[in-house]
């Protein structure tokens, strides 16, 4: 009988352990998700919020941010001009065919087989924001083939209704094209005669 008793005592010591063991067991489940929650919410509310797209409303008429150096107004814009950063994008602004207006040509080689162009007939000089601004800009693509390099290169329009602007900054020009940003981390200085 006093087996038996013991045996009741070992099953039940036996039985609160497990109990007391589960409970542990559940509460240091309970802090682990606990902690993965809380670095969940701290993650979420360190990443950058998206904006909601504000309604377009129309560009104003005149910028009210001031692009380019004062001293634009009197700089002569005209000329030839590469890319600081290499050799592969040139500038060239000659006079348009409007009185006042400029044309600006703009050439980027990507690769050995694909090249850009931006064709601009009818820049005109903003002196309110000190900037060369342009719409219609025609937006081009040059494929040549690896096959036959001597052949002329496919021609793809990408767009004929760009739009941006061209301005002094420091010493340099500044092209931010609004279509695709190509020009956004480009500076350009005048080619000088060798």
């Amino acid at each position: 009988m006093k087996e038996k008793n013991n045996r009741k005592k070992t099953n039940k010591k036996k039985g609160i352990r497990f109990y007391v063991l589960l409970g542990i067991g559940i509460l240091a489940l309970a802090a682990v998700i606990g902690l993965l929650i809380y670095n969940a919410t701290k993650n979420r509310e360190e990443e950058p919020t998206e904006v909601s797209e504000v309604p377009d409303v129309g560009e104003p008429t005149k910028p009210a941010v001031v692009y380019g150096d004062p001293e634009s107004d009197t700089y002569d814009f005209i000329g030839d001009y590469f890319d600081r950063a290499g050799e592969n994008t040139t500038l060239s602004i000659t006079r348009g065919d409007e009185e006042g207006s400029l044309s600006i040509s703009i050439f980027s080689i990507e690769d050995d087989y694909t090249s850009y162009s931006w064709q601009i007939d009818d820049a005109v000089y903003d002196s309110d924001c000190k900037a060369l601004l342009y719409e219609g800009c025609t937006y081009m693509r040059y494929l040549s083939d690896p096959a036959d390099p001597d052949a002329d290169p496919e021609v793809f329009e990408l767009s004929s209704d760009g739009s941006g602007k061209i301005f002094l900054h420091d010493d340099a020009l500044v092209w931010l094209d609004d279509l695709d940003q190509k020009g956004d981390s480009m500076l350009f200085t005048r080619r000088t005669a060798e």
